[in-house]
């Protein structure tokens, strides 16, 4: 767990970046996040996946005009895109980037989705919301949007590419 604290403080930092209101959600029992994040940022939630947790996260912001996402093990999607997402969001419902074809994050939704994104459940996200509808796809050149670390090779493909990771 060590070796990916770096992680979520780089994909932190870039999100807090933006002036956005950020936090993070995960588990109760995820100790050594609850050490990396402010407790002001810091949502904990018992969930049994993504799903759950998209719906917990928009359910404490209600009030909110609408909500970007995306995944803590991202570590090299820049400030700028979550603010192109956050200022394409102003004209439409639902935001989804694309970087060389391949649909990434974050995405943005409006308040009007808010009863779809509260519905979420388990270890299904928002995906369905982009199936049901026509979100407006934002083209971006920023291949962070794309990297996300789901095992030890990514973790290491991404510390060739990027010297902010390295220990």
């Amino acid at each position: 767990m060590l070796r990916y604290a770096p992680l979520l403080s780089h994909t932190l930092s870039q999100a807090i970046a933006t002036g956005l209101d950020t936090y993070v959600i995960c588990q109760p029992d995820a100790y050594a996040i609850h050490a990396l994040v402010d407790p002001a940022r810091l949502t904990t939630v018992s969930s049994a996946g993504v799903g759950d947790s998209i719906a917990h996260a928009v359910r404490s912001t209600a009030h909110y005009d609408g909500w970007l996402i995306a995944l803590g093990d991202m570590p090299l999607l820049t400030t700028e895109s979550y603010r192109a997402v956050a200022e394409q969001l102003k004209h439409s419902p639902i935001v989804r980037t694309r970087v060389e074809g391949v649909f990434g994050h974050p995405v943005g939704f409006q308040q009007c989705c808010y009863e779809p994104l509260i519905a979420l459940q388990g270890d299904t996200g928002a995906r369905s919301l982009f199936d049901n509808s026509s979100p407006h796809i934002l083209e971006l050149d920023d291949p962070g949007c794309l990297w996300d670390v789901d095992s030890v090779e990514d973790l290491r493909a991404i510390e060739r590419i990027s010297p902010i990771l390295k220990r």
